[in-house]
């Protein structure tokens, strides 16, 4: 599998998200490929504040994140772009120069956005799934004290249906899984029935859906 798509950030991240997500060893030369392109994108036109930009063909149109919602805002699609190549440039654990350079002006960048503060809340719910997944991936200072903020913002948001307001509910069920911290199992507890009502409903064809189910089956098993 080719995994770099010089034409899109968002596909690019899908593809290595995708292989991740399900296990599937990257090869080292992929791996190299695509944190050597990641990082020509640093501050490019079309960045949110400096970060990793989208490219010209993934701004014409909404955006799907990985798990199938769709991202109309310009403002929030570029923030969960740069958050989610940022992410990925970590985890790929490329060790060149220019891959540390860039993640460490990257870490700066979103510091400053976030003025050293260690709030739990990006400017809405998409936008803090994303910040979420930086965190836990140690793309940011004050990680656990931060998530474990968000975790009390989320609870203050449930809607009472197995859900929460504001909060996507397959992005944040994806953030969630990542995180080891108290609080955590009581979200998914929270939203056991309303995963449950969602697995006859979810499609294994569809690949957004085959995501959905794997997940929601992984987080019921472990209840």
């Amino acid at each position: 599998m080719i995994y770099l798509d010089e034409t899109s950030l968002v596909k690019t991240i899908d593809n290595i998200n995708n292989s991740m997500f399900f296990k599937v060893p990257i090869p080292k030369n992929e791996k190299e490929s695509v944190a050597a392109w990641i990082v020509t994108r640093l501050g490019q036109k079309g960045s949110y504040g400096g970060l990793f930009a989208p490219t010209v063909s993934d701004v014409r149109d909404p955006i799907r994140i990985f798990t199938g919602e769709v991202i109309t805002s310009n403002a929030s699609r570029s923030h969960i772009m740069g958050e989610e190549a940022m992410r990925v440039l970590k985890k790929l654990q490329i060790k060149s120069p220019e891959a540390t350079l860039a993640l460490e002006k990257s870490k700066d960048i979103m510091e400053t956005i976030l003025r050293r503060e260690k709030s739990g809340m990006f400017c809405c719910g998409n936008c803090s799934v994303a910040y979420w997944r930086s965190l836990n991936s140690g793309c940011l200072d004050y990680s656990e004290e931060r998530l474990s903020n968000g975790l009390k913002i989320l609870k203050s948001l449930r809607d009472g249906k197995g859900r929460w307001r504001r909060f996507p509910f397959y992005y944040t069920l994806l953030a969630l899984s990542e995180i080891d911290l108290p609080g955590v199992k009581e979200e998914f507890q929270y939203a056991s029935q309303s995963m449950e009502r969602t697995l006859n409903k979810t499609s294994k064809v569809d690949p957004y859906g085959s995501r959905r189910k794997r997940l929601v089956e992984g987080i019921l098993s472990t209840l």
